[in-house]
């Protein structure tokens, strides 16, 4: 992991939604069929009646994060799409296993297991978004998530996925 040089900052140099080089990683690769979806928030199966194979949404409930067979992972920069967030049809890459920068909502500490939004907090909040707490019940624990280098908030924290 490249960092600044100074020992005074101590932050990665890594763009939102970039895996991280030089670790075991597996993806998956998803369709945004219902609505657009952004990058650096956790993905699940849509598990509608009739959902194309693959499509992908970001999570409503608290079961959809904390239930291992409907997550598909952290969804990933790509370098190639025009403009993130990924449009409804766009395929979307997702981070399984591995290690990711994520820019989260909150100051994210390292060594600890981040919290994922279900229900919309508020202006500027997104549904599958990283964060440091429940938000009052509207995010929770994901186990298979830990922040390996932390990060305030605006800068990005180095995750890793185990799925």
């Amino acid at each position: 992991m490249q960092t600044s040089g100074y020992g005074w900052l101590d932050q990665p140099i890594a763009i939102h939604g970039q895996r991280i080089e030089g670790y075991p990683s597996a993806h998956a690769t998803g369709r945004a069929i219902t609505a657009p979806i952004n990058v650096g928030v956790l993905a699940i199966y849509d598990n509608a009646v009739q959902a194309e194979p693959r499509a992908i949404v970001a999570p409503a409930s608290s079961a959809d994060v904390t239930t291992l067979e409907g997550v598909v992972g952290l969804v990933r920069w790509d370098a190639t799409y025009p403009e993130p967030p990924y449009r409804i049809n766009a395929l979307v890459p997702v981070m399984r296993r591995g290690r990711i920068a994520i820019v989260a909502e909150t100051a994210l500490a390292a060594e600890t297991n981040p919290f994922v939004r279900f229900t919309v907090g508020g202006v500027g909040t997104l549904l599958g978004a990283l964060r440091n707490n429940d938000d009052g019940g509207k995010a929770v624990a994901a186990p298979y998530l830990r922040v390996i280098v932390g990060a305030a908030v605006g800068k990005p924290a180095i995750v890793e996925i185990t799925l």
